[in-house]
């Protein structure tokens, strides 16, 4: 790992300005445990060298909203649309974080009304430590970073999806959070220091739909989802606006 490491460092530094190298040595240091700091440093600087590259600037937002920093991931997806107007990669960069959130909107609604009918004890109790650490992470004397909030967040509606006991859509959650993990889209959890209220609005959220799902409340469960969801697009919508 090290050899290769240091042939992607030495091609790298003779051509910086070939786009490829830099995404495939980030695609090495993914694979073996490289730190996400450093990944997101090297595709910086790949950037830098070859601002053109779309390859490049889609893998550092992916990075970037991974981090919590979904201004900024924003920012650059704007700057690819306004120079690349007609690049459908461009385009997407700007829909991936609305059309993901759509998506939740209808997939989390079902698991958490199934949940609610169907979560047997040892659901509730996976559920109740995901809450928990969601909790935790949300205290005011937290040092949880944003991506360990975002983490958080996965495995607390990841937990609902489980006590749902569909196959089908758990099968389908457990593929979207993948790719909240590894693409260019958006998870909550990077929404939570937008602003105070948000941040407080967001666990208020999230107890209320705890509560109704251990209360076997299903139709409020599914309601309180989907009023979750679309308070998170409400809270994209205003970030794409400043």
């Amino acid at each position: 790992i090290d050899a290769a490491r240091k042939r992607f460092e030495t091609f790298v530094a003779a051509n910086p300005k070939v786009a490829q190298g830099y995404m495939q040595y980030a695609e090495l240091q993914a694979m073996t445990g490289g730190q996400n700091k450093d990944i997101q440093a090297l595709l910086e600087k790949g950037l830098a060298a070859v601002p053109t590259s779309m390859p490049l600037r889609s893998g550092l937002v992916g990075m970037l909203i991974q981090g919590g920093d979904p201004k900024r991931a924003l920012l650059l997806a704007q700057e690819a649309q306004a120079a690349s107007p007609d690049d459908p990669t461009s385009l997407e960069l700007l829909d991936a974080q609305r059309d993901l959130l759509e998506f939740r909107h209808t997939l989390e609604g079902a698991c958490a009304f199934y949940a609610a009918q169907r979560a047997t004890p040892v659901d509730h109790e996976r559920l109740r430590a995901a809450f928990d650490e969601l909790q935790r992470c949300y205290a005011p004397n937290s040092k949880a970073s944003r991506a360990e909030e975002g983490a958080a967040d996965a495995r607390f509606h990841l937990a609902i999806a489980e006590a749902s006991h569909n196959a089908v859509l758990l099968h389908t959650i457990r593929g979207l959070f993948d790719l909240l993990k590894h693409n260019v889209v958006t998870n909550i959890g990077g929404m939570y220091l937008q602003r105070s209220e948000t941040r407080d609005r967001l666990r208020e959220q999230h107890q209320a739909l705890f509560e109704a799902i251990i209360e076997r409340r299903a139709v409020a469960a599914r309601d309180l989802s989907h009023q979750h969801i679309h308070y998170a697009q409400e809270v994209l919508a205003e970030a794409q606006q400043e």
